[in-house]
């Protein structure tokens, strides 16, 4: 059996690397059994989780990707707060922004771009403890070399406008938040409870 030319073989590999990037989309996602979950969540704070060092090199940052998300959000006037400020907000809410990357022999860096908006959930303990759950997320895949962060960005912008649409949808802008009190966070870690072996619990900041 004849043997392709490595130039066609390596065709091959990028058109199925294109393919398996355009096919690997995830559209945003809720928990089940659950409703209004970005609702009076307020001020976010950001989380940019640490980026492949060679990619940095090319000037992919997690202060890039951060800048990026807190530029987009307070264009729309969505309230943004620091870590640690958010520890202490009682309806604040954390955005964590993960670029996963695995780079193959060719100099190719296939990649997932994740998005998840966690909620507090209170402890009712005397020191304002709590845990905290992811009640939306977003992906997308895609195939880059190190010298194109720029991919990166467009991945980042339109997920962050996922995250903007829906919250919007739940906080249109112009309307004051009603505070519901910490018992709306009571019956939310009750569903938990009730759903506790199929759960994972972390802790605010997720860094």
């Amino acid at each position: 059996m004849p043997e392709f030319p490595r130039c066609a073989r390596r065709l091959v590999a990028i058109s199925a690397l294109a393919l398996l990037a355009r096919s690997g989309n995830a559209p945003a996602d809720v928990p089940p059994f659950s409703h209004m979950t970005l609702n009076e969540v307020q001020p976010i704070a950001l989380a940019v989780d640490d980026i492949d060092q060679d990619l940095a090199s090319h000037g992919l940052t997690v202060a890039r990707v951060h800048d990026q998300a807190t530029r987009q959000l307070t264009a729309d006037g969505i309230a943004l707060a620091t870590a640690d400020g958010a520890i202490t907000a009682p309806h604040a809410g954390l955005l964590r922004i993960r670029v996963i990357t695995n780079h193959d022999a060719s100099g190719f860096y296939h990649l997932a771009v994740k998005l998840e908006l966690r909620q507090k959930i209170p402890l009712g303990n005397t020191a304002g403890g709590f845990i905290s759950q992811a009640v939306w997320t977003s992906s997308k895949n895609g195939v880059m070399l190190a010298s194109e962060p720029e991919k990166v960005d467009a991945l980042v912008t339109e997920l962050v406008g996922n995250f903007v649409h829906d919250y919007r949808a739940q906080n249109p802008a112009g309307r004051a938040s009603r505070g519901t009190g910490r018992c709306r966070h009571f019956r939310w870690l009750q569903t938990i409870e009730n759903e506790g072996k199929q759960k994972s619990y972390f802790l605010l900041p997720v860094l």
